[in-house]
């Protein structure tokens, strides 16, 4: 997660981007991040238990 002062930098090589309406603070930029992982794990449960669980 990077400032908006660093796109021309990184901006060529990114895959995607997400924008917020509003300066975040580290500890939201923390809190979303950890979210995300938060929902990728649990799809990856739910693929496991269902038995179609790729590995990545």
């Amino acid at each position: 997660m990077i400032g908006e002062s660093y796109r021309s930098y990184i901006g060529p090589i990114l895959c995607s981007i997400v924008e917020a309406g509003r300066t975040l603070t580290v500890n939201d930029r923390k809190l979303h991040l950890r979210l995300d992982f938060y929902e990728d794990s649990i799809e990856e449960v739910l693929e496991a238990m269902r038995g179609e669980l790729i590995y990545r």
